[in-house]
């Protein structure tokens, strides 16, 4: 394993500039990509503990291992379904052709094969769970259906194509959200995060060695990375309390040279989100847009 829609596309030379000035120094005071791409992403609703909503996010996804696909779901067959065509829009296959709703594919990194999350497919059970299937549409499997959670959301390959990590969740809500990481194949599961609090929309560092996440601690959403083994946890960012205001550190990616993260933030309590880069020891966190007014999504591979 999201409510949405706000998208706006920035343009990608603003990440290179952000990776090639690193050591820039602070200038303010207080949830299957190589550039910044418009497409939905979270909206924010004022509750008695204010977070995202979950839904499945009807995207395309990057290219497939270098082999010029691209993955993405419709509805032209009367429910949502995985397809795949060529990067010019020829050749469209659909995949899927179970009995549920499938959304989120994710390549793998040779292109080989695809995750994605299917719902009412699963068996019996009323929550979504975790599929893999080849990029010819054969061997589609459910990876999850021996799991505890009844909700999974957010499947991502590691870098290297050996593990994948996701969001597994204890209640039909989406709440009590955790982040997993199992073999490429469903074995070894593995629980990375464990509190009370909801914690997801992560993204694997370009070693594969470290996750960073976002977390809903202290009524607040705030950035911390991890090793993947679930050692050395550390908050990055520290998000001022704004009475009555939905205050969020949220969505972070990585740049491609693994040492400086980016995320979005409403820190100046606003109801706008700006852009910061943060240095993954959570040092020289630096605001790098101003806009007054526009909603920003972004992805820093």
């Amino acid at each position: 394993m999201i409510s949405k829609q706000h998208t706006i596309i920035l343009i990608g030379l603003l990440l290179i500039l952000v990776e090639s000035s690193c050591s820039v120094k602070t200038q303010f005071n207080p949830k299957n990509t190589p550039t910044l791409i418009s497409t939905p992403t979270s909206t924010f609703t004022s509750t008695s503990t204010p977070k995202p909503t979950v839904s499945p996010t009807i995207t395309p996804t990057p290219v497939g291992g270098g082999l010029g696909k691209i993955a993405f779901v419709s509805t032209r067959d009367g429910k949502l379904d995985i397809y795949i065509m060529n990067s010019d829009g020829s050749e469209q296959i659909r995949l899927t052709y179970n009995s549920g709703d499938n959304t989120d594919p994710n390549w793998s990194p040779n292109g080989e094969k695809i995750i994605y999350i299917s719902q009412g497919n699963t068996g019996g059970r009323a929550g979504r769970d975790i599929f893999i299937i080849n990029a010819n549409g054969e061997e589609e499997i459910n990876l999850t259906k021996s799991f505890p959670e009844i909700g999974f959301d957010e499947p991502k390959w590691s870098p290297d194509g050996t593990k994948i990590a996701y969001v597994g969740c204890h209640s039909y809500a989406f709440e009590s959200c955790e982040i997993f990481i199992m073999n490429s194949d469903g074995g070894e599961k593995k629980q990375i995060t464990n509190n009370e609090f909801d914690d997801r929309f992560f993204e694997w560092s370009p070693d594969g060695k470290q996750i960073a996440f976002w977390s809903l601690r202290n009524k607040q959403g705030d950035i911390y990375v991890i090793n993947i083994d679930g050692s050395g946890e550390l908050k990055l960012t520290n998000n001022p309390k704004y009475p009555n205001h939905i205050s969020y550190n949220i969505n972070p990616s990585w740049l491609p040279k693994g040492k400086t993260i980016i995320y979005m933030s409403t820190n100046f309590n606003t109801k706008y989100y700006e852009i910061y880069a943060i240095n993954s020891d959570g040092s020289d966190e630096t605001r790098i847009t101003l806009t007054q007014g526009s909603e920003w999504l972004i992805s820093g591979q």
